[in-house]
């Protein structure tokens, strides 16, 4: 049987599916003794091994599992690293930057490719907010900080922007929302002079 790498995995899942496989895999790789690694991961998940590493990196970076289990999946990676080369400093350096991007992560949890899709689909689909939040396993607050992103990096083009912009201030035209806007466009305009 062939083994499935990441993009296979990806195709074949949704954004929950996704997660919760990840998670499966993590979990499963932290609840087990410390001898059992990779290519027994491997095997059982018939994954890549390039494939068993972004699992656990993403595990991590997402959130998907709490930090007890992180936390063990540290300690088995350094009793891992310290078995087979002697150190584990590179395994804390790893895991001291993932619990970085994890931070970061919770701030936003979108790929440019998401955030994109996201204010597409709120744009031009007419998707609520609520029903992106759902779709994409988080909350409003988050798919509004998705849609300022893409706009504000220039990830969506004027013509989108600037649909959002009309009808927010049709809806609303007091001064903090003419305001709002009056900032987007300046910071749109920095981020297209410094790309």
């Amino acid at each position: 049987m062939k083994r499935k790498n990441y993009s296979e995995l990806e195709k074949t899942r949704n954004r929950r599916q996704m997660r919760a496989y990840v998670r499966e895999v993590a979990e499963f790789y932290a609840n087990t003794d410390n001898g059992i690694s990779k290519p027994y991961i491997t095997n059982y998940y018939q994954i890549t091994d390039s494939c068993y590493y972004k699992i656990l990196e993403y595990a991590v970076i997402w959130g998907v599992v709490d930090d007890v289990i992180v936390k063990r999946m540290e300690e088995k990676t350094s009793y891992n690293a310290q078995l087979h080369s002697g150190t584990s400093y590179r395994t804390e350096n790893k895991y001291s930057e993932l619990r970085k991007l994890r931070r970061e992560y919770a701030e936003f949890p979108f790929t440019k490719k998401e955030a994109k899709e996201i204010t597409h689909l709120f744009v031009e689909e007419k998707v609520s907010k609520e029903d992106l939040a759902r779709k994409f396993c988080t909350t409003r607050s988050k798919i509004d900080k998705a849609i300022y992103v893409s706009i504000e990096l220039n990830w969506v083009k004027d013509e989108i922007y600037n649909k959002i912009k009309e009808s927010s201030l049709k809806a609303d035209s007091s001064e903090k929302t003419v305001n709002f806007f009056k900032e987007l466009d300046y910071l749109r305009e920095s981020n297209k002079e410094s790309s």
